[in-house]
């Protein structure tokens, strides 16, 4: 009868050590999607503004090219 406790015993021991495993390996692996996706996430708003970064710069260029071609000709007007 002792015997049987004792083997009981065990055998709770050894399934609670691998349900608290289970759980471990989960949480782990939650925790690593959890990272992915935040670097995704930053990855994803840095691209956005360095596009919108390089869309804003190329209009102000496109702004400054169209001064500068207006203001020769009223220049050329003149003369």
């Amino acid at each position: 009868s002792l015997i049987i406790i004792i083997i009981i015993i065990i055998i709770i021991i050894i399934i609670i050590i691998i349900i608290i495993i289970i759980i471990l390996i989960v949480i782990i692996i939650i925790i690593i999607i959890i990272i992915i996706i935040i670097i995704i996430i930053i990855i994803i708003i840095i691209i956005i503004i360095i596009t919108i970064v390089t869309i804003i710069i190329i209009i102000i260029i496109i702004i400054i090219i169209i001064i500068i071609v207006t203001l020769s000709s009223m220049d050329n007007e003149d003369n």
